[in-house]
């Protein structure tokens, strides 16, 4: 895994970012959601939103995220906006 590459979420992010990102099996949001295998969402960080983190899924559902759910997730900055278009468009 390239380590130059930050996938944490955290709340001193400054630069909006949406990206796909790994829902970490039997971690807070994987309970709240009841997934029981590794999951893939939509993160986003928009440092104008009041929110600021959300995730949303393929179904159009989404949620806030607060900083207990920093840890929950796996962010894979090398599929962004453009990728997520083709990947869910299939």
């Amino acid at each position: 895994m390239n380590s130059s590459i930050d996938r944490t979420v955290s709340s001193d992010m400054t630069d909006p970012i949406t990206c796909l990102a790994l829902v970490k099996p039997r971690s807070v949001l994987a309970r709240e959601w009841n997934l029981e295998r590794p999951s893939y969402c939509i993160y986003e960080f928009d440092p104008s939103y009041e929110d600021g983190h959300q995730i949303r899924w393929g179904d159009g559902s989404w949620q806030n995220l607060s900083e207990d759910h920093f840890d929950s997730l796996v962010l894979l900055p090398e599929f962004a906006n453009s990728d997520i278009d083709d990947i869910l468009e299939g």
